[in-house]
């Protein structure tokens, strides 16, 4: 009837399960785990400052905008050196 063994009692019959070898192995998992989660830890705040970062960033409309402004001061320049015949 139930359970005859206390709770401290070996299932195995000694080390011939392999046991330490088993429990060797899961520990060793585990400190790459741990290593691999502390590596982890830092994303919030790389992440943080990537969107600070990107807060920063001009516009895709001022891009746009500085460069249509760039071209046509240069396209300007260009016909007024024209004009005057420095530019021929």
């Amino acid at each position: 009837m139930g359970n005859n063994r206390s709770p401290h009692q070996s299932y195995g019959g000694g080390d011939g399960g392999g046991m330490e070898a088993r429990v060797a192995v899961l520990e060793t998992k585990m400190e790459h785990i741990k290593e691999g989660l502390d590596k982890l830890s830092d994303v919030p705040v790389r992440l943080a400052k990537l969107e600070v970062k990107v807060d920063h960033l001009p516009s895709k409309s001022f891009v746009v905008t500085a460069a249509l402004g760039t071209i046509g001061g240069v396209v300007t320049l260009l016909g007024l050196l024209q004009h005057l015949g420095i530019l021929k």
